[in-house]
């Protein structure tokens, strides 16, 4: 496909509240926690700047909500798989959104660290999921 005619568009989610069981310790997982979740998905937004039409966009709000039902779905001791299956997630619903960056902070985890935060970036490549 030629890049001729496309309009890269970046849509940042910053400060997603979601709350989740997760961490290495059972006492972790055994309360939900609060966590901030960051997402920046990069797609071709031509089409929705010509037309002016959601139909033709990434929906953001669609995005927060199959965020936050990813990150409710199950208990995860690591933050690396939760940002992984949050992206693997954004790339399998939404197939015009190209590369997806998911970054997930916890407070206080160590002892006396304010926030502590793992972000990753996964790539849509010819219709399979890539690490970028």
């Amino acid at each position: 496909m030629s890049d001729a005619g496309r309009t890269d568009a970046t849509i940042t989610l910053s400060g997603l509240r979601v709350t989740a069981s997760i961490g290495a310790f059972d006492s972790e997982r055994a309360v939900p926690q609060r966590l901030r979740l960051d997402c920046v998905v990069r797609y071709d937004a031509a089409a929705a700047a010509r037309n002016d039409r959601l139909s033709d966009a990434v929906d953001y709000g669609a995005i927060a909500e199959t965020l936050r039902a990813v990150m409710g779905a199950r208990p995860r001791r690591l933050l690396e798989c939760a940002a992984a299956e949050c992206a693997e997630a954004v790339l399998a619903e939404y197939p015009e959104v190209r590369t997806v960056r998911i970054a997930i902070s916890k407070r206080e985890i160590p002892s006396g660290v304010e926030q502590t935060t793992v972000s990753l970036e996964r790539v849509q490549s010819d219709g399979r999921l890539g690490t970028g």
